[in-house]
């Protein structure tokens, strides 16, 4: 399912799971180049201009971005402590433009392999309460093997 991590890559990218459900909301699915910070696109945005989702990720990573990074737990309070920092900008060669360009269109086509009428049924229907009916079953088996060895 359409995710990149290789050990000679700039990248790290995935389907993400903050994609919205639903069979009518596959040109709202989202890919994510999860990076510091992350940069999110649509498979809508993909489809209508790679060249110029390529161009703004470019544009993003060539500039340096502030956020915070967890720093720790402090122990008074056990509340989260973060610091503020800076990520410096990236500046991808246009290999790695041309690389990242790869993984969007391979996203594209799993969002497309995904959403035909049968394979999301397979998928998010028929597995999912298959797969509920098989734990509840075996759940009520092992209550009742429970019980009789109790007697």
């Amino acid at each position: 399912m359409s995710y990149s991590r290789w050990g000679n890559s700039t990248w790290y990218t995935f389907w993400t799971g903050s994609s919205p459900d639903g069979f009518f909301r596959k040109k709202e699915q989202a890919f994510e180049i999860c990076d510091f910070p992350s940069y999110l696109v649509t498979y809508r945005e993909i489809v209508e201009d790679v060249d110029g989702v390529i161009a703004r990720v470019k544009e993003f990573y060539s500039k340096p971005h502030e956020g915070s990074i967890f720093s720790g737990r402090n122990e008074e309070t056990g509340k989260l402590e973060f610091e503020p920092c800076t990520w410096e900008a990236k500046d991808p060669s246009d290999e790695e433009l041309e690389e990242l360009k790869g993984y969007m269109l391979e996203f594209v086509e799993n969002i497309d392999r995904r959403y035909q009428p049968w394979e999301y049924f397979k998928y998010e229907m028929y597995y999912h309460y298959r797969n509920r009916l098989y734990w509840f079953v075996n759940r009520q088996l092992k209550r009742l093997k429970n019980k009789k060895t109790k007697q």
